[in-house]
């Protein structure tokens, strides 16, 4: 159906162009079109002052914005936040199977299909809209008398592939197609709403491998139902809604996937024998609330408090030990300038005196909690805990300083305590 041969090639041509394409699309981020329009506007206060905008192009022409933000930003947060439904159902039906197979049959397969669907639908959609065109059909005619030609332009979205099957053949053909589509759309929709309850059930059943049928009955109408009513009282400004909360769900789930990754990453070396499944690990884990495994929670909440406004308390206290002093009280002074500087520029942005401090500020942050990791590296060496790198303690120390202080603290206390001596002990 349709010109078979230019369909073959345009998929050939178009999948060497998008190999070719990617690299460099990869690192796009539309940097000068989210400058915005240059703009020249002198002020009428008190204190005239030139405002240029935020550095756009000068001449006025610039790129839209809208590609980022509606595409680029959407999407990453978009399947991001879909990434723990997916994921589980991705991994309840591979269990089993080889990280091969369900790399081939999750990832190559699918992008194939993807290849060859994309390539055959939009070849020939371009073909016909250019045979429309040169025959000169306009959207107050839309087909062509002569020829399979349609003007797709003119048409809505959800009309464009019942039209353009229409033009592969007779009357019987497109109707036999337009059956056969509107089944696959069916078989999709059940089938997404179908692993989506199961995904929700086992969650809500706090993590059931099977719930129960009636429960997942319950949650797929509760889908049904809540899509319907956003549709009909919502519309557009609903469905934006919707997107918007998307985003701002996939934000915080992005730093999960960074642990999930390397989890993955050290899961396969272990499984590869390349690590040990047994080697030696911290004696307590990073979110626990009382590291030193006495039963006082309310002991272990103060420690975190502490570390989270005051860290040089404990921290200065590790650092003696690990890393030794030659002037008594040298690290927690260290630490006190680390942690004034930072209160001192966020206090002159917060007054508004100099907003720019901020982001000094948030170098400063950065460079403390590199030394930091450092610090957790050398803990980790000490006590002898062989799991983790100095990626991992940065990453642990940027988003839960709070908590590895008081584990490094408890851990050092641990193992000096192991080794019958006192003197170290922090």
């Amino acid at each position: 159906m349709g010109d078979t041969a230019f369909i073959l090639n345009a998929i050939t041509e178009t999948i060497g162009y998008y190999i070719w394409y990617l690299p460099k699309i990869s690192f796009i981020t539309d940097a000068f079109p989210l400058l915005g329009p240059a703009t020249a506007v002198l002020s009428t206060d008190d204190e005239p002052s030139w405002s240029g905008g935020r550095g756009g192009a000068p001449d006025g022409i610039s790129a839209s914005d809208s590609w980022m933000d509606g595409w680029t930003i959407f999407y990453w947060g978009w399947w991001i936040s879909w990434g723990p439904f997916v994921g589980t159902f991705m991994a309840k039906i591979s269990r089993g199977r080889t990280l091969g197979q369900f790399i081939t049959c999750s990832l190559i397969v699918p992008s194939l299909y993807s290849f060859f669907f994309m390539g055959v639908w939009g070849a020939e959609g371009i073909r016909l809209q250019n045979m429309a065109e040169t025959e000169g059909i306009t959207c107050a005619d839309t087909y062509s008398k002569v020829s399979p030609a349609i003007n797709l332009y003119c048409l809505g979205t959800e009309d464009i592939v019942f039209d353009q099957i229409s033009a592969y053949g007779g009357k019987t053909l497109g109707d036999v197609l337009t059956v056969t589509i509107l089944f696959s759309i069916v078989i999709y929709f059940v089938t997404s709403s179908d692993s989506g309850s199961l995904v929700i059930d086992i969650m809500a059943a706090n993590g059931l491998p099977e719930p129960p049928i009636v429960q997942r009955i319950f949650w797929a109408c509760s889908e049904g139902a809540t899509a319907s009513v956003l549709l009909s009282f919502g519309g557009e400004v609903g469905l934006k809604a919707l997107r918007s909360v998307s985003l701002i769900c996939g934000l915080p789930y992005t730093f999960c996937l960074f642990w999930f990754c390397q989890s993955l990453l050290y899961v396969c070396y272990e499984e590869a024998g390349d690590l040990d499944k047994d080697r030696p690990d911290m004696r307590s884990f990073i979110t626990n609330i009382d590291h030193t495994k006495s039963g006082s929670y309310v002991s272990g909440l103060i420690k975190i408090a502490t570390a989270l406004v005051f860290p040089p308390l404990q921290l200065g206290l590790v650092m003696a030990n690990v890393w030794k002093e030659t002037i008594p009280g040298q690290w927690f002074i260290i630490n006190i300038i680390w942690e004034g500087s930072m209160v001192l520029l966020c206090f002159i942005a917060i007054m508004d005196w100099e907003y720019q401090c901020v982001y000094i500020c948030g170098a400063v942050y950065i460079l403390f909690m590199a030394m930091m990791a450092t610090v957790r590296a050398d803990v980790r060496t000490k006590v002898g805990c062989e799991r983790g790198d100095w990626l991992t303690d940065f990453l642990v120390c940027c988003t839960m300083y709070p908590l590895a202080i008081p584990q490094m603290h408890a851990e050092l206390s641990a193992h000096s305590a192991a080794e019958g001596g006192t003197k170290n002990a922090v």
